[in-house]
């Protein structure tokens, strides 16, 4: 059984908490730009354990227009150049 837990944020609380993320989304984007071992292209779940968040959030940022992704028959991949544009563009 799932525990749930209710956390009551004032409206600067969860502003703050969205900084935040936001800060650590484009800190992961400047390790991508430095990363060696990033290839040119990589998979949805690769990309989503890249970033340490879920598949579910790639593909939200694809169907917002956010994430563009290069389709070859029924894969896709997305670049590098895609990823870190995808980032700045959410902090802006």
């Amino acid at each position: 059984m799932q525990t749930q837990t209710v956390i009551t944020l004032t409206p600067a609380e969860l502003r703050q908490l969205i900084r935040d993320e936001v800060q650590a989304a484009m800190d992961k984007a400047q390790q991508i730009d430095e990363a060696k071992d990033w290839p040119p292209f990589v998979s949805r779940q690769d990309l989503a354990a890249r970033l340490n968040i879920s598949p579910q959030t790639v593909t939200a940022w694809e169907k917002r227009g956010i994430l563009k992704g290069q389709k070859t028959g029924r894969i896709i991949r997305y670049s590098r150049e895609a990823v870190t544009s995808a980032l700045k563009q959410m902090n802006r």
